[in-house]
């Protein structure tokens, strides 16, 4: 999990240089200013202003500082190359440590194909959404870049990392 911050000297680098040094998709989570303590989430929150849960509420202009970067990649140690899970357990690729969110609560596969990725529940307490729709448990769904994903309360914006650089560059310009 990383901050607008960690990604500031990166924005030096031309577009095309930054995609190389990232060959993976992210997430993009909104929080509030208590959830980073020592670099890690000690309670996240759901995004600002709080909205029905049917849809994803609209970003807030452009500002990034209050939002938190998933890389959307295995770790090293994984035995599952091509599968990305996500949940409140440290295990996890994608840590989310709150408890609406379940242990293991979904996972995200990138197919052989290239930049072709599946989402699926993990048989989550809470369930998962796609774009407003409920994805159920075991059921995979494509995944495309601009997709909303909603874990429990949380909603996750899905972006390739050209989609991240352009829009911390634009925050970056912007006062």
């Amino acid at each position: 999990m990383d901050t607008f911050e960690t990604y500031r000297e990166e924005l030096k680098l031309s577009r095309q240089a930054f995609e190389a040094a990232h060959s993976y998709p992210f997430l993009i989570m909104r929080k509030s200013g208590e959830e980073l303590r020592g670099g890690k989430v000690t309670y996240a929150t759901t995004w600002e202003p709080l909205a029905p849960m049917t849809a994803p509420p609209a970003p807030v202009a452009q500002d990034l500082s209050d939002v938190l970067i998933f890389k959307v990649r295995p770790r090293p140690e994984s035995f599952f190359p091509k599968l990305v899970s996500i949940g409140r357990d440290e295990s996890c690729d994608v840590a989310i440590p709150d408890g609406r969110v379940s242990r293991v609560h979904a996972s995200i596969e990138r197919l052989p194909q290239g930049d072709r990725y599946m989402l699926f529940d993990s048989g989550s307490r809470n369930g998962t959404k796609l774009n407003g729709r409920n994805v159920a448990k075991g059921e995979r769904v494509k995944l495309s870049f601009g997709d909303n994903i909603k874990l429990g309360g949380f909603w996750l914006e899905f972006v390739s990392a050209g989609h991240l650089y352009d829009r911390l560059r634009r925050a970056l310009k912007d006062p």
